[in-house]
């Protein structure tokens, strides 16, 4: 009784939890789902220039995991290089995999074990190892 007592707790906690902060399993989902299927074309226009962040869609806002801009004056063309990370893709898709089980791990054991117990009063039995005759 104690133990489903303890169980009743914690489950009311996180529900607690996520209501107050508004993160549901429905909505970690939601933003992996973003990340993994985020099309990076989204964020270039038809000639292959950077769209302002502002212009972006949501998902790719929210699929975005950093933006590094370098500005290279003195040169006779000064150049502006943009640099733009997504989130791992694998990482998502290798997630959202696992919460929908589509996936098991196994580890396959193979071998003979074999036991072979041994009276603790015994003289000498510490030293006598499982499946060995003696």
């Amino acid at each position: 009784m104690a133990k489903a007592n303890v169980e009743a707790a914690v489950s009311d906690g996180r529900a607690r939890l996520s209501e107050e902060t508004g993160v549901t399993a429905a909505r970690v989902i939601e933003e992996l789902g973003r990340i993994a299927f985020v099309d990076p074309a989204a964020v270039f226009d038809v000639d292959g220039n950077l769209r302002p962040i502002r212009d972006w869609d949501e998902d790719s806002r929210r699929a975005l995991s950093g933006c590094d801009v370098l500005e290279l004056p003195g040169m006779e063309f000064p150049a502006i290089v943009r640099k733009v990370r997504f989130w791992s893709k694998t990482s998502a898709l290798e997630l959202i995999g696992k919460h929908l089980a589509m996936w098991t791990e196994r580890i396959n054991h193979s071998g003979e074990v074999r036991f072979r117990f041994v009276d603790p009063g015994e003289a000498g039995s510490a030293d006598k190892w499982a499946g060995e005759d003696g």
